[in-house]
């Protein structure tokens, strides 16, 4: 189905639910959550092959990650979904480390005598960034 407003997000699981195929063709806003959402409803993804697209779809696996100047390539990757051709409609496993686990990795294996000054030196330059994002914002 194709909707024109936003959909709320008490509805919006339902329409994942129900759609045979989430399509994005966008080639430069390839980050959006639409595509892992999408997935967590067990609806497959076909997407331009490009930017964040690439790391939430494996072809033939959840989706199909395709050039959309190439029609043929797009009406294969259309016709394999609605056969139900895909192996695994899911998001895939994470393969970054999240960033608390490196921090405190980091700070629990490679204390020294060091790491007081580190702190002292850092500080001036961590106060300037925030002070900047609070003028941005």
């Amino acid at each position: 189905c194709l909707v024109e407003e936003m959909v709320p997000q008490a509805r919006l699981r339902l329409y994942y639910k129900a759609a045979d195929i989430h399509v994005s063709a966008s080639d430069f806003e390839t980050l959006g959550n639409t595509v892992h959402e999408a997935l967590l409803c067990g609806c497959p993804a076909i997407v331009q092959r490009a930017g964040g697209y690439i790391s939430q779809v494996r072809d033939g696996q959840n989706g199909y990650l395709v050039d959309w100047e190439d029609a043929q390539e797009a009406q294969r990757a259309v016709k394999s979904v609605l056969k139900h051709e895909l192996t695994s409609v899911m998001p895939l496993p994470k393969k970054a480390r999240e960033a608390m686990d490196i921090v405190a990795e980091y700070a629990s294996g490679h204390t020294s005598a060091l790491a007081p000054l580190m702190v002292i030196v850092s500080y001036p330059a961590i106060c300037l960034l925030w002070g900047m994002s609070c003028l941005y914002e």
